[in-house]
Parts: structure tokens; C-alpha cells; sequence
């Protein structure tokens, strides 16, 4: 195709110029949000729905100080359906919605909608039914995206990998550094290092932060032990406790809840059962737990 000169995906321009703040250009009732929905409004009138429509797949010309100029790109999900289709028009709303959800603030959104409706003549109570209908099909996706990323971080692909070590077999962040690999080949033997920091040593698990003066290798480490041969057996079939807290923890950073920075878990497995596995994350420096920090600050207050 042509080479679109000065041109930016959404993404980019967004990155670039930021979503939010004074200077933003995408204030609520901004020029360029009202030109972004007369181009999702002309794609719902002339039949068109991209069935993978997100801010990387639109791009974006807009020279200083004139109108914007919106292309839509990755053409193979392109459906064409008869013209002004309710159906296909809410799902490309929906598709948008959900890629800008935590990226682009709820009020800039609603600020698109009432445009996107102004353009369209669609009344205010018909603007009420479609904002519901927007948010109900947006739910539903981002329930999908959000469960298929998570279930991504016990596969292999090229944000994670499989790693063993004689009988302990896991996955770990791609990016996870190599001395911290090295590290967890001997994992038991980390409780016996002078360096590391032990946090907890009980029954169920014990915990420990190792700092070796290298930011890279500085590490939390929760081991959870073998309580009897009953936990063995249910941990082989469902699960070890590592591996459902490494699944978690993923999953609430798909939904953008702040989680300390997953780097991998391993299990041992001895004679086709499940034994002692292990969760590392980057320490959380400089913190407490909330019951330690109201007792500190807020013994004054009274009951």
C-alpha cells in the first residue's frame, strides 16, 4: 500500500501524547475526540466491523494545527455487513472500549461516546441504552482477553518458558535474568545462605528476601512445604500452590491490579508426585504490611 507520511498507530499516539493532564489532546469534548468518533460513526454507517479493532490497528495523521486523519489498518479481520448494522456498530465500540480500558481515563471515554452519538442523531435516552450495551459487551471481552493472557504464563511462547532443573520444573518470565535462574537449580539451599533474609519459617511455607548486592538478583522466594502425603497427592492433580499463585498473580496484572513482579515457580516432583514448590517475585522494598503500618502511625486514634 502507500506509506501513510507522519503517521502514529493510536497506541503510539497516545504514548506520545498522553491520555490525561492539561496539555492532553484528548480532554473530554476535545476537537480530536469528536474527529475520532465521526470516523468510528462512518465505519458503523458504511457496514464495516473489524473483529480485532484496537488502538495498535488504527492509524492516526494529525499535522499541527489541523484535522486528524484516522486509517484503519490489518485488514484481514475486516467484515463487511449491511449498512448502519446496530449489531456490528456496537461490537466495534466494545472492541475499542475494551483496548483503551486502564489506558484512557472513563470520562474521555464517555466524552467519545456522546460524540460518536451526536454524529450519528442518536437521542439521550438512546445514548443511555448503548452506553449500558457498550459496558455489558465490553465486560464479556475483557473477561476473555483478560483469561486468555493469564493462562499464556504456563505455556511456552515468547513472554515465558519452561525451565527444569534435575526433578524441579516450572515457568519463568522470559526476561527473567540468568543469575536468578542459577539460582533456583539448588532451591532448598537458599535458606542456608548468609545473604538471604529469612522472613518466615513455619509448617505450611517459609519465605525469604536474598539480596546480594545486585539489584538484578534480589529476589523473594516462598517455598511451600510438604505437610503430608494427602497435600502430595492433591497438589500432583490440581495443582501445586506455587503454580495457582503464579496463575493468579498474572491475572491480576492483565486486570492491572498492582501484584509484585512475578519471575517464575517451580515444583519438585519425585516419583510422579508433586513435593515442596516454590514462588519468586521481585521484592517489594521499603513496605509493610497494612496491619504493622496503621499500628505505627495510627496508635493515637481511638477505637
Amino acid at each position: 500500500t502507500e506509506a501513510i507520511p507522519d503517521s502514529l498507530t493510536l497506541k503510539e499516539y497516545i504514548d506520545r501524547y498522553g491520555p490525561t493532564g492539561e496539555n492532553s489532546v484528548f480532554q473530554p469534548g476535545s476537537d480530536l475526540i469528536d474527529q475520532f468518533a465521526a470516523f468510528a460513526a462512518q465505519m458503523r454507517n458504511a457496514g464495516i466491523v473489524h473483529k480485532d479493532l484496537h488502538w495498535g490497528n488504527i492509524l492516526i495523521q494529525h499535522p499541527a494545527g489541523g484535522v486528524a486523519r484516522f486509517f484503519l489498518i490489518d485488514l484481514h479481520q475486516v467484515r463487511l455487513m449491511p449498512v448502519r448494522a446496530e449489531r456490528e456498530g456496537l461490537s466495534n465500540l466494545a472492541l475499542l472500549s475494551a483496548a483503551l480500558w486502564g489506558r484512557v481515563p472513563s470520562r474521555t471515554q464517555l466524552s467519545f461516546l456522546k460524540a460518536y452519538c451526536k454524529h450519528l442523531l442518536i437521542e439521550r435516552n438512546l445514548f443511555l441504552q448503548l452506553r449500558d450495551a457498550v459496558k455489558q459487551h465490553r465486560a464479556v471481552l475483557l473477561r476473555k482477553t483478560w483469561n486468555k493472557k493469564a493462562a499464556r504464563c504456563c505455556q511456552e511462547n515468547k513472554y515465558f518458558k519452561k525451565i527444569s532443573f534435575k526433578n524441579h520444573h516450572g515457568y519463568a518470565r522470559r526476561e527473567c535474568p540468568e543469575n536468578v535462574l542459577r539460582l533456583m537449580e539448588k532451591p532448598s539451599l537458599l535458606f542456608a545462605r548468609s545473604e538471604s533474609i529469612l522472613l518466615k519459617k513455619g509448617r505450611t511455607t517459609a519465605s525469604l528476601i536474598l539480596s546480594s548486592g545486585e539489584p538484578a538478583a534480589e529476589i523473594y522466594v516462598k517455598r511451600y512445604n510438604r505437610k503430608n502425603l494427602w497435600t502430595v497427592i492433591k497438589n500432583t492433580f490440581r495443582g501445586s500452590r506455587s503454580r495457582r499463585v503464579w496463575q493468579a498473580a498474572h491475572a491480576l496484572i492483565t486486570r492491572g491490579i498492582p501484584t509484585p513482579a512475578p519471575l517464575l515457580y517451580l515444583e519438585e516432583h519425585r516419583w510422579g508426585l508433586t513435593s515442596q514448590n516454590y514462588f519468586v517475585t521481585r521484592p517489594v522494598m521499603h513496605a509493610c504490611a497494612l496491619e504493622t503500618f496503621v499500628a505505627k502511625n495510627f496508635q493515637h486514634l481511638s477505637r
